[in-house]
């Protein structure tokens, strides 16, 4: 799929114009990939970066309850007050999913997202 550039970076705000390919590559890769979206924020005085992170994984629990997951990655937005924050709350989980006697490991992936 080509929007163009391959060093632009996608965000569907900035999709205004698509073309009739862009659009079919894009219903292609979400009819083919089971795909959701959440989000943890919290703002206050506690240590909300703790709180957010564990609200988030929560979420992604649930919705593993109904998508058949082998991987999850979860794309941070890039900050130079909370980076390290992220790692240290979000960095070594992984999910476990059980099929009958079987349990099988489902790893999580994190990747901070950079803005230009």
């Amino acid at each position: 799929m080509s929007f163009d550039s391959g060093s632009q970076p996608l965000h569907a705000s900035a999709l205004r114009n698509a073309t009739l390919p862009q659009l079919a590559a894009l219903g292609e890769f979400f009819r083919q990939q089971p795909f959701c979206r959440v989000a943890a924020v919290l703002s206050g005085k506690l240590k909300p970066y703790q709180i957010a992170a564990r609200v988030l994984l929560e979420r992604v629990k649930a919705a593993a309850a109904y998508i058949p997951l082998t991987e999850v990655t979860l794309v941070i937005e890039e900050s130079s007050r909370a980076d390290s924050q992220a790692k240290r709350y979000l960095d070594g989980y992984k999910l476990i999913r059980t099929e009958g006697n079987r349990t099988i490991d489902i790893p999580i992936n994190g990747f901070f997202m950079r803005w230009r």
